[in-house]
Order: structure tokens, then C-alpha cells, then sequence
């Protein structure tokens, strides 16, 4: 509640200040005693309303809620930094299914700071990365459902962390890059902004497969690691990419008592080597093909995990035996089905907002092709140290679908995650019911209220939460609210 107030303060500080501001610099203008006393600013003056509806109009076209704080963006950029401060929200309620019915919410607030060393020191393609993040709030999945995959995206390390705290250097034109310090393998691999328009944690932020197959990392949590890229998973270079990275493992990584802080090289679980090869097709604007982005990769750990295909030596509740390294592959297909004009023809900002209204029309500043788009991933792992040794995940999405509603999007996800027969036989050997498979569908639109501000309103259906069978199938309402300060 605290930081909904905090939120709810700055939201009336940006709102109310220039008008504020307005009204003294109008007081203090040159004009007769008794003018100034008679004067009704709340009487539709045609000078005040167009003051009011230009405050209006500029609120709902900047880029940020708080616009350029005055000029301090802008300085802090030629300076050679960026700031940015977003909020998102991830609010739920089950009316059906699972063991209780409740709603809940939860909520991320992140901050990062970007530095550009060319600007500060000269040096040529250095840029350097830190931010945190705090999260609080409650699981619909872990407190009503009791599913496996959370239907809240932005639930997990609730607390405040240190996340990212790297250097990177750019080569070729920036066609090549370097990158080392405090990463995430997810901040790059299996990478695709489609995942952004989902609220459950299946799609959103990376398939979460990877995470039932190894102790990978992903924001909030962050690992030692370096990672060197050639050509970029997203954005409008084509052609042929490659990523290989390098990075600790470590199952201490997520827990709560070191807020991201945990800097051992000494890691557990040894390293992860993930590597990846793309290719991107029509994604340059004033492309007029269909976009398509096409790639496969791999990892491997080289830490002892425990072997679900074995059984535990002293029985029921002893250690079971190991084996040295795992890994496992992947796909991601991104496919644009129909394309509404080329990327030159959505228009510019200016001529977006001569057209637009003040909220929630087509004045986005970001222009993004309109059309239908399908994609698909699937990660694949060794069934004896995976819990799920195959994870499934597909989805359509419709960007403009409705008139004047050019950067909505309407988006529809499918995932199935199959629990591993030795995982399965694990747990029967240790007196538990055994695991099978869960699956869900979510159905979201995303209303582009403006640039710095979405809501999501979405549905889902869990099919076998838990995935024993023992718990029934929920629906799940829902919204996903983003604020970028």
C-alpha cells in the first residue's frame, strides 16, 4: 500500500504542479488589481481551456509519465547517463478451481542506470549497466491454486535486489558486441519481445521451461557471467546471429537473504556454456515481407546433479546418486502471417498525433508493425536430471487489430510442460504422488493507454494445476499494469 500511495503522490505532483505553475505565472503577469480578483479560472476562459488541453495533449504524447522532469532528462543524457523507473503489476483472482478461490496481488518496481562511456570518456562503443529492483506482494498460484507455473509473471524474489552491474563494448559497428559482469543468460538467449504481451509466467520474461531443466538465471536473479554476440535477436538487424556465453551456476543464486548481492566465484554448480544461431528475416523498416526469426541453441552444466533415474540408495528420504553435467537444446520461431502495409507506411509520431486523441490512440512514439504474427519455442532436456524433460510454448498475437487502435495488441498462449518418466518414478519411490503434465491458455489484449502506460486485462485456464490430478482445473482473471516513469 505504501508504494501505491508513493505511485498515487507522484502521478498528482506531475499532474497538478504545472497547472499550479500556470496559474501563479498568470497572477504574476502585468494586468489590473481588479482583473486578477475577478478572475474565475474555472470558468472555461478559451486561453485557460487551450492551457488545459495542451497539458493534456503533451501528458498523453510523452514518451515518460514524467515527461522530461524539467529538463533533467535531457541534461542527464547529454551527460552521458539514462535513467529509467518503471512499475509493473500483475493483479488475479481464480473464481473457479484450484483449492481455494481468492485474488491477489503482486507487483516490480525496477530501477536502471545506463552510462555511456563514449559521451563521458571518449572511449568508443563502452557502455556500462547497473539496476535494482524491489517486488512485493502475494502468489495467486502458490496462495489459491497451488499450480506449478505462476499465473503472475512478475512474482518471485520478494525483496529488494541488485541486478545488473556489467560493461559492455560494441565492435563493427556495432555489430558485435562483449558483454561481462552481473548477467542473466535470459537477459540474451531465447530472447523475443512476443513473450512481453503474457502475463503468465509460462511466456512472459522467457520460456520457463529452462528453469525445470537447470539452475539458470533470469531478472531479478543475476550470476557472473560474459557473453559475446555477433548481430542481435532483436531489433531491425538481419540476417545471421550467434551468441555464446559463459556463466555461473549456482542453486544459492535466488535466495531471498542476499538481495542479489551473493558475489562468490565459487559456485556450486559449476558453469553453464550456452550458446545460440539465429537468422531474421524482414524486420528492417520499410521491410515489405513477412518478419521471421528462426533459432536454435543449447547449454550444458558441468556440475554433479541428481540422477531421477536411479534409485536412492538407503530408500525413501537418502541421498540419490549424481552424475557430472547436463544439458539439454532449444528452438524459438517468431512468423509474421500477414502484414498490414511496411513499417514506413504506420507513420510518423507527428502524424500520429495530428490524428490521435488524447489518451490511448495511435500517438505512440515507438512504431511497430501491425499484422498477425505466430510463434513457437520448446526446450528439451535429459529426462534422468530434468524435472521437466520437454516444455512446450506457442502463441498468435495481432498488433492494430482494431481501427485507431494501431498498437494494441491482442494475444492468445498455449503451454504444456511434461514432467520427466524418471522424475515421476522419483517421486513414487519417495511415498509422493507422481507428476505428470500441466497446461494452460491465457487470452490478453493490451490497451496502449499511451507511450508510458498499458493495461492488460487478460483470462487463463489451468488444465491439471500441480499436475497430479488431484486438484481442479482453475480459471483465472487478471490484469497486467505497466507505468514507466
Amino acid at each position: 500500500m505504501k508504494l501505491f500511495r508513493s505511485l498515487a503522490a507522484a502521478l498528482a505532483a506531475h499532474l497538478l504542479l504545472p497547472q499550479i505553475f500556470a496559474v501563479d505565472q498568470h497572477h504574476s503577469a502585468e494586468q489590473p488589481a481588479l482583473a486578477i480578483e475577478s478572475k474565475n479560472y474555472f470558468a472555461g476562459d478559451g486561453d485557460e481551456e487551450d492551457e488545459h488541453e495542451d497539458f493534456w495533449t503533451q501528458l498523453a504524447q510523452q514518451e515518460y509519465l514524467l515527461g522530461d522532469l524539467w529538463g533533467a532528462r535531457d541534461e542527464i543524457s547529454e551527460a552521458g547517463f539514462g535513467v529509467t523507473l518503471t512499475y509493473v503489476s500483475n493483479i488475479a483472482g481464480n473464481p473457479v478451481g484450484g483449492v481455494s478461490r481468492g485474488f491477489t496481488e503482486t507487483d516490480s518496481t525496477g530501477l536502471s542506470v545506463s552510462a555511456d562511456f563514449e559521451k563521458i570518456t571518449g572511449w568508443e562503443g563502452l557502455t556500462g549497466f547497473v539496476s535494482a529492483a524491489y517486488r512485493q506482494g502475494t502468489s495467486l498460484s502458490l496462495r489459491r491454486i497451488r499450480n506449478v507455473i505462476n499465473v503472475q509473471q512478475v512474482y518471485g524474489g520478494q525483496t529488494f535486489h541488485l541486478v545488473n552491474l556489467y560493461l559492455q563494448q560494441d565492435f563493427l559497428d556495432d555489430r558485435a558486441s562483449f558483454k561481462a559482469g552481473r548477467i542473466a543468460q535470459f537477459d540474451d538467449f531465447s530472447h523475443d519481445y512476443a513473450f512481453g504481451y503474457y502475463m503468465n509466467n509460462a511466456f512472459d520474461g522467457q520460456p520457463v521451461g529452462f528453469f525445470f531443466q537447470g539452475p539458470f538465471t533470469a531478472y531479478p536473479t543475476v550470476t557472473w557471467g560474459a557473453i559475446g554476440k555477433y548481430g542481435q535477436s532483436i531489433g531491425e538487424q538481419l540476417g545471421v546471429y550467434t551468441f555464446l556465453g559463459v556463466y555461473g551456476a549456482d542453486t544459492r543464486l535466488p535466495q531471498n537473504q542476499y538481495h542479489g548481492a551473493f558475489m562468490s566465484f565459487d559456485f556450486n554448480e559449476g558453469a553453464n556454456i550456452m550458446g545460440e544461431v539465429g537468422l531474421k528475416r524482414n524486420w528492417a523498416r520499410g521491410e515489405k515481407g513477412l518478419p521471421g526469426k528462426y533459432s536454435v541453441g543449447g547449454w550444458w552444466f558441468t556440475g554433479d546433479f541428481d540422477v531421477f533415474s536411479g534409485a536412492a540408495p538407503g530408500g525413501p528420504g537418502s541421498t540419490p546418486p549424481q552424475k557430472s553435467g547436463t544439458g539439454g537444446f532449444y528452438y524459438l520461431i517468431h512468423q509474421g502471417l500477414y502484414r498490414e502495409g511496411t513499417g514506413d507506411e504506420v507513420g510518423t509520431q507527428a502524424q500520429a498525433s495530428q490524428n490521435a486523441t488524447y489518451w490511448g490512440d495511435i500517438n505512440s512514439g515507438h512504431r511497430e508493425t501491425q499484422g498477425l504474427f505466430l510463434w513457437s519455442s520448446g526446450q528439451f532436456a535429459g529426462a534422468s536430471t530434468s524435472q521437466m524433460d520437454v516444455f512446450f510454448s506457442a502463441g498468435m498475437f495481432y498488433r492494430g487489430l482494431l481501427p485507431n487502435r494501431d498498437q494494441d495488441v491482442l494475444a492468445l498462449g498455449y503451454y504444456y510442460g511434461f514432467f520427466s518418466d524418471d522424475f515421476a518414478a522419483s517421486q513414487q519411490r519417495q511415498g509422493q504422488l507422481p507428476q505428470s503434465y500441466e497446461t494452460a491458455v491465457e487470452l490478453g489484449y493490451r490497451y496502449n493507454v499511451t507511450d508510458y502506460f498499458y493495461v492488460q486485462p487478460n483470462i487463463q485456464a489451468i488444465f491439471n494445476p500441480g499436475g497430479r490430478g488431484n486438484i481442479s482445473d482453475a480459471l483465472v482473471l487478471g490484469a497486467q499494469i505497466e507505468v514507466d516513469f
